[in-house]
């Protein structure tokens, strides 16, 4: 898998469609996708995520800051209510995204736009 990010415009509130290293130019993301259709977005208007390289049970892309619900095998909640916000850990709790092996994982919102959603870290 190619290597993906997506970007949350803190102004607009609205989140980008993946895009590669190659849509990057001068401090600006190039043919940025936002509902309004706004070409070049600098990149200091906008926090990026990379994509983790696995997708969930849809086959849906997991991007840094997205909310999963987990469970295991038998359908147990792995973590209170089994939802989990997806983030990089330092190399103190072991370098690597918080995605876990086995069980099932779906995406259900992201820390930006579902704010409302309870999610254990």
């Amino acid at each position: 898998m190619r290597e993906l990010y997506r970007a949350w415009h803190n102004g607009m509130q609205e989140m980008s469609e993946p895009f590669g290293l190659d849509n990057l130019e001068r401090g600006k993301i190039r043919c940025f996708n936002f509902m309004e259709d706004i070409e070049d977005v600098r990149l200091d208007e906008c926090i990026i995520m990379q994509s983790t390289g696995q997708t969930d049970n849809d086959k849906n892309v997991i991007f840094d800051g997205d909310i999963i619900q987990k469970r295991t095998q038998d359908g147990k909640p792995i973590s209170p209510k089994g939802i989990v916000h997806i983030h990089w850990r330092d190399a103190q709790n072991g370098c690597g995204y918080n995605l876990g092996d086995g069980g099932s994982r779906t995406i259900i919102g992201n820390i930006y736009q579902n704010k409302e959603i309870a999610y254990y870290d």
